[in-house]
């Protein structure tokens, strides 16, 4: 595989998706990055089916005057329910009377597949925008039927209550927090000791989840840091997702359109960039959260290699005392000896390519290449 496509060689993400989770890793991992699939929600659909049946068979018989349908996914549950009720054709006949509205091409593309035609297409990020737009033509005395989406919005509803309207909540499925796990827990851990280089959220649910989680463990301080040095990179698919993030004082990247082609694109993009690379006499190095690489190449290094890695391009070319490459070792060392160990154990491992450099009885330094 060619160079260019392997710009992710040597980064970490943590994919927080358990939905279509590969349908994002699979990209990233061609690209080289080294892809941790953990959810943190899970997806559970159909959770209440006698009330889909019920609300399916009311609407048959009296088509509402609105239905209002917010994902893709949610209404394939819907029909997949009616189908196994044998309801799926008369609810599509029904339907064919109600005013559909559908926010955005997803929701919009399975209704279509239906046959059915959506009397308004909206590409607004909130349900509540959506319902507000509704609701600008009057709707006291109007029947709406709202397909939720995993996180059920209760506001939205009460919105168009407000506005006199009669209004049936649908849920299809629904998003969960996952109970704790050995998995989660090291997953959160290695978050917080910087193992990750990025953490990528499909849905506002699982950005809030990771939220709460990191604020109960007492860690949101050092993830803020962690953020603004560079060091951790937050990503959400959409304005919605990234909502809980930026309003607790974090700003991830956002991509132009909410999906997973421009997200994968968006997080390659600004991953590939990121940590600064440093020209040494062995070649282009980056040091990320969990490895180290060499022109695109990873580095045979253990974790105390890579801490005197990420130490000494931090300053490119500076001379770190001996004191100040045992201060960055794991474990705390105090044994003065431990960092000669440490980057005589580095050399061992690298041989010729190993670009860090001894200066008599002042330190160490990357052999770089001057500009």
């Amino acid at each position: 595989m060619s160079q260019a496509s392997q710009e992710l060689t040597g980064v970490r993400i943590w994919v927080t998706a358990q939905r279509r989770a590969e349908d994002l890793a699979l990209p990233l991992t061609r690209r080289g990055a080294n892809v941790e699939l953990t959810p943190i929600v899970g997806f559970n659909p159909l959770f209440d089916e006698s009330h889909l049946v019920t609300v399916t068979r009311a609407m048959i018989e009296d088509p509402p005057d609105f239905l209002i349908v917010t994902t893709g996914i949610g209404w394939r549950n819907w029909l997949d329910m009616a189908d196994a009720a044998g309801l799926a054709e008369p609810l599509i006949e029904a339907l064919h009377s109600t005013q559909i509205v559908v926010r955005g091409a997803k929701a919009h593309g399975t209704v279509r597949a239906a046959g059915l035609l959506p009397s308004l297409v909206t590409n607004s990020e909130t349900l509540t925008e959506l319902v507000a737009l509704v609701s600008s033509g009057g709707v006291a005395g109007k029947r709406i039927v709202i397909q939720h989406h995993g996180a059920h919005d209760a506001a939205a509803s009460e919105h168009l209550r407000d506005a006199g309207a009669i209004v049936t909540d649908l849920s299809a499925y629904s998003c969960d927090p996952l109970p704790e796990s050995e998995n989660l827990d090291r997953a959160m851990s290695e978050m917080a000791q910087g193992r990750f280089d990025a953490v990528v959220f499909t849905s506002a649910f699982a950005s809030q989840t990771w939220l709460q989680s990191v604020i109960e463990r007492g860690d949101l301080t050092n993830a803020r840091i962690a953020e603004l040095q560079g060091r951790l990179h937050l990503a959400a698919i959409g304005p919605v997702t990234a909502k809980p993030l930026v309003n607790a004082g974090f700003a991830p990247l956002i991509p132009d359109r909410s999906r997973l082609g421009s997200l994968i694109k968006a997080l390659t993009e600004q991953l590939s960039k990121r940590p600064p690379s440093t020209i040494t006499t062995a070649g282009e190095l980056r040091v990320h959260a969990s490895a180290a690489t060499l022109d695109r190449d990873i580095v045979p290094t253990t974790p105390a290699g890579l801490e005197v890695l990420r130490l000494l391009a931090s300053k490119p070319g500076h001379v770190f005392s001996r004191h100040e490459v045992l201060d960055v070792l794991p474990n705390n060392s105090t044994d003065p000896h431990a960092a000669e160990v440490t980057i005589a154990r580095m050399r061992r491992a690298m041989g010729d390519s190993c670009p860090v450099r001894t200066v008599t009885k002042r330190g160490y330094q990357l052999a770089v290449i001057e500009p």
